[in-house]
């Protein structure tokens, strides 16, 4: 039985279209499929497998969370003593 596949809304996506594009790995191939609307921009990923959905989530946290740690030093850096 074959199950329907598991989408996903990612707001935000200009980073992740350009990703999915120029870096996706030829397994993701056949199971991901986007569309970039230039008027909200939003990504909508379809994808077959949870792996490759949560590894490619996985990562955005991870590159989010360092954007922020950068932020926060340049925050700290700026302060007057």
């Amino acid at each position: 039985m074959e199950s329907k596949p598991r989408q996903y809304r990612v707001v935000e996506a200009r980073g992740w279209a350009t990703l999915l594009m120029k870096a996706r790995p030829l397994s993701l191939a056949p199971s991901v499929a986007f569309t970039h609307y230039e008027q909200d921009c939003r990504v909508e990923l379809r994808m077959r497998g949870l792996d490759a959905s949560s590894k490619l989530i996985k990562a955005s946290e991870r590159r989010r969370e360092e954007g922020e740690k950068e932020r926060r030093n340049k925050n700290k850096e700026n302060e007057p003593m």
